[in-house]
Parts: structure tokens; sequence; C-alpha cells
């Protein structure tokens, strides 16, 4: 999970920078703390928009209040990692990955849609910005994939309302009048 000082401090334009010593950082489940990376791609920095930037702001102005009544029984650091945790409980240790699982879960049968894997939401992204006319190359760095080859093959999923749209702009293509 993403630690507090893994944000940096507030450029410009907000980013996610990586993190120095990311590749050192050993997984460990319970806790939810860094692992490493898969490959160099995925240590990367990616801009946030001003949206999420704003709930970031919130979030670490609620867990200062959430610090300060918990008082001595919050968690400013991680006992293993000894960093503080973007996504924390109330007392500030950090969340089991699990649990965003868990909870997505809760929150797609309470919405009535389709219930998926929270990790398929990846895909949904790549498909989305795909169909939104993203570039490949772009999507795959996005993704922190190793090539846009592989983003395309795996995450950016044909349509068969994009499939109709393009059998249309070919027929108009081949039928246009010539000048």
């Amino acid at each position: 999970m993403l630690p507090w000082p893994g944000l940096g401090p507030r450029p410009p334009r907000p980013t996610v920078p990586p993190r120095p010593g990311t590749r050192r950082r050993r997984r460990v489940r319970t806790a939810g703390c860094t692992r490493d990376p898969k490959s160099k791609n995925s240590v990367r920095t990616l801009p946030l928009d001003d949206t999420l930037t704003a709930a970031l702001e919130f979030l670490r102005v609620r867990q200062g209040y959430e610090a300060d009544e918990a008082a001595e029984a919050y968690r400013s650091t991680c006992d293993l990692c000894g960093e503080p945790h973007v996504v924390a409980d109330e007392l500030g240790r950090p969340l089991r990955p699990e649990a965003f699982g868990d909870r997505f879960v809760a929150l797609s049968k309470l919405a009535k849609v389709p219930v998926i894997r929270l990790h398929d939401a990846r895909h949904t992204c790549g498909t989305l910005m795909h169909l939104r006319g993203v570039p490949m190359a772009v999507i795959s760095r996005r993704l922190g994939h190793a090539s846009a080859a592989f983003t395309q093959k795996v995450y950016a999923h044909s349509q068969d309302q994009v499939v109709t749209v393009a059998g249309i702009t070919l027929s108009a293509l081949i039928y246009a009048p010539t000048v």
C-alpha cells in the first residue's frame, strides 16, 4: 500500500512519484506494506487529477482528526515498514489488501451491479481509455506494462459497438463519392 511519503511534496501538478528503495521492500500480506514491483516499468510517476488530489488531502486531514481522537492508541507509522500509510484504519494501522476486495464486493452487491474482482477494474480502466481514443502506448505506460502489445492483448477488449462503428467507417470510406 502507498505510504504518505510516497506522494512526495505537492508539486504544481500533483503526481505519485516512484519511491526510493521501493525495490528493497518485501511483501507483507497481513499488513498491506509495499511489495517488490513486478518490473522496472512498475515504478513510475503518475499525475493525479484535481478530484483525487482533493480526496487525498481530505483523507490526510481526517487521519489527523482520528490520530487526535485515538491519542496514544494511534499508530502514526507502520510497525513493519516504519512509514504512515495512505489507507489505514481509524487507529492508523494499514489495511490488508484483501479488505479492498471484500468492500468492493459488498458495495457492488449493494449497488446491484455485477460483482467482479477488484483487479478486473484494471481491465475496465484500460478498455475505457482505449474506447476514448487514448493511444495504446499511453495506456500501457499508465498501467506500468513493458509493452503496448501486452496492453492491447490483455486489457483493450473489442467492444461490439466499436466493431460496428469501425464497419460503418470502413463502409463510408469505400463508398464515399470521389472528388
